[in-house]
C-alpha cells in the first residue's frame, strides 16, 4: 500500500462521522414533538397570568383613587354610588361604593369601593378596597359625616 491510499481511507472515515444519522434526527424530532406542546401551554398560562396581574393592578389603583376621591370630597355620604372609568381613560372598568355600619364602633362606618371588569377568558372579576370613616357625635345624630381616621374633631 502506498501513502496515497492511506490518506484516502483516513479522509473517508472522517467524512462519514460529520453528520447525524437518521435515527438520531428522528429521536430528536420525537423529543421536540413531546416537549413543544407542554412548552406552549406554559407560555399561554404565563401570558394569562400576566394579563390577570395587569388587570388586578390597574383595578386596585383605580379603586384606591376612587376611594380617596369619595372620602376627600365627602361624596360617599350622598353622591353617586356607582359609575365607570371610561371618562378617565379606563374603559371596561366599573365601580360601586357601599357604606355599612361598622359593628366595632357606632361612630364608624365602613366604606367599600369595588372595581369590576370583564375578562374574555375568566368572565367578570373584581377587587375591592375598604376604609373606615369616622362620624362625629353631632354628625351621626344629624346623619352627616365626619372624617376618616380616629382623631376626634
Amino acid at each position: 500500500m502506498n501513502a496515497g491510499s492511506r490518506q484516502f481511507r483516513f479522509a473517508r472515515r472522517r467524512s462519514s462521522r460529520r453528520g447525524f444519522t437518521l435515527l438520531e434526527v428522528l429521536f430528536t424530532l420525537m423529543i421536540l414533538g413531546l416537549m413543544l406542546p407542554s412548552a406552549m401551554r406554559i407560555v399561554a398560562m404565563t401570558r394569562t397570568g400576566a394579563k390577570l396581574a395587569q388587570h388586578r393592578s390597574e383595578a386596585c389603583s383605580l379603586a384606591e383613587s376612587k376611594l380617596t376621591e369619595l372620602v376627600g370630597s365627602a361624596q360617599w355620604q350622598n353622591g353617586p354610588t356607582s359609575g365607570d372609568f371610561s371618562n378617565d381613560g379606563w374603559p371596561g372598568y366599573t365601580w360601586t361604593a357601599e357604606v355599612v355600619n361598622w359593628d366595632q364602633a357606632e361612630s364608624m362606618q365602613q366604606l367599600r369601593v369595588t372595581v369590576m371588569w370583564t375578562d374574555s377568558e375568566r368572565g367578570e372579576d373584581a377587587v375591592y378596597v375598604d376604609t373606615l370613616v369616622y362620624l362625629s357625635n353631632a354628625a351621626s345624630q344629624n346623619g352627616l359625616s365626619g372624617t376618616t381616621g380616629g382623631a376626634t374633631p
